[in-house]
């Protein structure tokens, strides 16, 4: 019992002192709010986006749809940018829903777990997830390098 009331009284004294420090930012308050404020915006630029590449893919669909319909003829590059905006919406659409942790999760082995082991667990799948995402760019890259330098034969 007594541990308990050092803890309630430790955690007490935490949660004052994060209380003053947020009526008080300091350098590393504004720069963190600066951050935030600067992610909200750029969230914001991909939603607005996501939006036009998901009207832009439904208006080249239609279109592609009409003119086979109406002129038994089919667009060349429709088959090419709708697979273009479908892969932007896969990847920023993605990317939005993990910063909004609205992604999908199977939370049934740590839904068992104590509340620390629990954020252990999301700081390494975080982990996790950025350095998959810094090899799969290094090697994006290297793929980019390999396929200017092909020659294509125009036609």
């Amino acid at each position: 019992m007594p541990d308990d009331i050092s803890i309630g009284l430790r955690d007490s004294a935490l949660a004052e002192s994060s209380i003053g420090s947020h009526s008080r930012p300091g350098a590393i308050g504004r720069v963190a709010g600066a951050a935030k404020s600067f992610l909200n915006g750029l969230d914001s630029c991909c939603r607005a986006i996501l939006v036009a590449a998901l009207i832009a893919e439904l208006g080249i669909i239609l279109i592609e749809i009409f003119s086979r319909f109406w002129f038994h003829q089919s667009l060349l590059w429709a088959d090419e940018a709708a697979k273009m905006f479908l892969s932007l919406t896969a990847f920023v659409g993605g990317a939005l829903a993990y910063r909004s942790r609205h992604h999908t999760t199977v939370e049934f082995l740590t839904g068992k777990l104590s509340e620390q082991s629990r954020t252990l667990v999301a700081i390494g799948i975080d982990g996790l997830i950025l350095v998959t995402a810094v090899v799969v760019g290094k090697v994006s890259l290297d793929l980019l390098e390999i396929a200017s330098m092909s020659n294509t034969r125009c036609v």
